[in-house]
């Protein structure tokens, strides 16, 4: 939660986004009202970096406030939907990609590395 105005406090409720034209979408809550904010992607291309993009969002005055309760993933995660979207992938790929992303199969052993580097650092 944070602080609209200095003294209303901001409840994200649900994120998402617009695919034409490129937007984030946020509903959150102000004291008792349930309000929506759509933030526009401008300049917003195939070849954009998407975690350029998610700080720059984040950093921006006017949507700051509402992105605060969201955690930089989830909003790296719904700009990189936009950034597939634009790169030729249709909207069921791209929802069905994002959605593979979350899921954690339940086969795989997590306890196991497949592969590690180490890289020892030691002062000379």
């Amino acid at each position: 939660m944070a602080l609209l105005g200095g003294k209303e406090e901001v409840k994200l409720l649900k994120c998402g986004v617009r695919f034409s034209p490129p937007a984030v979408v946020v509903t959150y809550r102000v004291s008792a009202k349930t309000r929506r904010r759509i933030m526009p992607l401008r300049n917003f291309n195939k070849n954009s970096v998407v975690q350029r993009v998610a700080t720059e969002l984040r950093q921006n005055s006017r949507h700051k406030r509402y992105l605060e309760g969201m955690p930089v993933a989830q909003l790296e995660k719904l700009i990189l939907m936009l950034h597939d979207q634009l790169n030729g992938m249709s909207h069921e790929e791209v929802i069905a990609q994002a959605r593979s992303l979350d899921r954690i199969d339940s086969n795989e052993d997590l306890n196991k590395v497949s592969c590690v580097f180490i890289i020892s650092c030691t002062s000379l």
